[in-house]
């Protein structure tokens, strides 16, 4: 299998200092569940998972109205860079350029845990 084979080539991002809702709106519209978090000049800096949104979003097993509107007040405006992953891996373009067989996705995948 080659990189290229199931890699993205039309990748959608979101900058640093977008915020919770931008991130949620833009995974649901795209149908996706990992968002690469850029800077201005197309940087990767991080990337942000469904499941990073689920986590900083107050629990849906909060039955208080109370203490729902305080989780709730606490997480808007909430900037992605306070809840992303940093250190991502990535590939070398000019490796995937080659269409070299590098590693083993699945394997890869795993020992990484990223999704």
């Amino acid at each position: 299998m080659f990189i290229s084979d199931f890699m993205t080539k039309d990748v959608v991002t979101i900058g640093v200092e977008s915020d919770i809702s931008k991130a949620k709106e833009l995974m649901n519209r795209f149908r996706i569940r990992h968002l690469p978090v850029t800077r201005a000049e197309n940087k990767l800096i991080g990337i942000v998972s469904d499941r990073d949104i689920r986590s900083a979003l107050p629990s849906e097993h909060i039955h208080d109205p109370k203490l729902k509107k305080m989780e709730t007040e606490n997480v808007n405006g909430l900037k992605v860079r306070e809840f992303m992953t940093k250190n991502t891996a990535t590939i070398k373009k000019k490796f995937r350029d080659l269409g070299y067989v590098l590693i083993d996705p699945v394997d890869w995948h795993i020992n990484n845990s990223y999704g």
